[in-house]
Parts: C-alpha cells; sequence; structure tokens
C-alpha cells in the first residue's frame, strides 16, 4: 500500500477501504488483461460474422473457464494468507 505521508494516523476503517479498492482495481486489470489474452488465442484476426463459429466459441469458453479456476485457486490462497497473516498478528 502507498505511505500516504504517515498512514499510521489513517483511520483503519479507511485503511481497509483503501486496500479493498486496491485489491479490486488489481482484479479488474486481470481481467482485462485475460480478456485481451483470450480474445488473441482465440479469435485473433479472423474475421467474425454474427456468430462465433463452434471452435472459436469453444476456444473461449475454455479460455474463461481456466482463468475462472485459477482465479478461485489464486483467490482461496490469497485467503489462506490472509487468514494466517491475522491470526499470527493476534499473538
Amino acid at each position: 500500500m502507498s505511505n500516504f505521508g504517515g498512514d499510521d494516523k489513517i483511520d483503519p476503517v479507511l485503511r481497509q477501504m483503501i486496500q479493498e479498492e486496491q485489491i479490486k482495481a488489481q482484479f479488474q486489470a486481470q481481467v482485462h488483461k485475460f480478456t485481451d489474452q483470450c480474445w488473441d488465442t482465440c479469435v485473433g484476426d479472423s474475421r467474425l460474422g454474427n456468430k462465433l463459429d463452434y471452435r472459436t466459441e469453444a476456444c473461449l469458453q475454455n479460455c474463461v473457464e481456466r482463468f475462472l479456476d485459477t482465479t478461485i485457486s489464486v483467490t482461496n490462497r490469497f485467503t489462506q494468507l490472509l487468514q494466517r497473516g491475522a491470526a499470527g498478528g493476534m499473538h
């Protein structure tokens, strides 16, 4: 987190809100990156008509599923780390 010139004086609730917004922004950036990557991988420069062909649709679906699987796995790992950190901070 960025230092706000002595952020020890920042209200803990405000600090938590700032951290949550930073996490949301990072997640949104990842979604945009993933969208671009899946589009480039599955659609590329091919001309699209009114509908996606089966191969392109299957590719996009697989790409999205892999992204979701990875996101869930990473989110669970971060949750575990945060819980350990919170538990460690209570000692």
